[in-house]
């Protein structure tokens, strides 16, 4: 199950061990910097496969224009039924 991005949950999630980070096509993502002072762009990390490093907001938006969806959106995947 897909759920929203939202930045402290994804935090938790992946503490938890009961989430991980995908993209909206579901490619999975490596998170290498929450930097929570930087307002713009305060998620980094890396798409696994294909390969490319990437910067989000907060609400795991990617892109020039964070209003429009993209494949490249966060999103937290987990199997618990919430």
């Amino acid at each position: 199950m897909k759920i929203s991005f939202d930045i402290e949950t994804a935090k938790l999630a992946l503490v938890a061990g009961t989430g991980r980070i995908v993209t909206r096509r579901g490619y999975p993502v490596e998170i290498t910097c929450w930097d929570d002072s930087h307002d713009t762009w305060p998620v980094v990390g890396v798409i696994v496969n294909p390969y490319s490093e990437e910067e989000w907001t907060k609400e795991g938006r990617w892109g020039p224009d964070p209003e429009v969806d993209t494949d490249l959106d966060l999103f937290i995947e987990t199997d618990l039924d919430l």
